[in-house]
């Protein structure tokens, strides 16, 4: 793992009680997590940019895109969930791909999510939404039926 914050994000499901697995061939997402009732492919994302704003304080930029030279968004087809970590501060952004946006980058305001102000930015309710990973909604094509889920004997 070459990445802190893949590091941080295994650390975290493993203090949650979850199972996250590393592909071993090339992948556009970092783990697949196991809640015990799904399989999710998860894009980790760590970012320390900052640009100062007059109105919000700090702001926190990350690109949440893939390819070498021309960028491309990632899709419900690649990705279920992006997390960001917004370092050093420790903050996690547990964002859906369906809630994540068109565009290239995400703007995350965390300083004011410490201080309960949600009103900032796009993505201000996804700060450390775990539950979109531990307990995410239904998807037909992507949840254990109960025929596969082992028995209670």
């Amino acid at each position: 793992m070459d990445n802190i914050g893949e590091v941080l994000f295994l650390a975290k499901c493993m203090e949650l009680g979850l199972v996250a697995s590393r592909p071993f061939s090339a992948c556009k997402y970092d783990f697949v997590v196991d809640n015990g009732n799904r399989l999710l492919r998860v894009q980790v994302k760590m970012t320390s940019s900052t640009r100062d704003t007059k109105s919000s304080g700090d702001v926190y930029v990350v690109k949440v895109a893939n390819g070498s030279g021309s960028k491309r968004r990632y899709t419900k087809e690649q990705v279920d969930v992006i997390a960001v970590l917004c370092h050093p501060i420790g903050v996690w952004y547990i964002i859906p791909i369906e809630n994540a946006g068109e565009k290239l980058s995400m703007y995350l305001y965390p300083h004011r999510s410490l201080m309960g102000d949600f009103s900032t930015g796009m993505h201000e309710s996804f700060f450390n939404k775990w539950i979109h990973i531990v307990n995410p909604p239904s998807d037909k094509c992507n949840t254990k039926t109960q025929s596969e889920k082992p028995s209670k004997s």
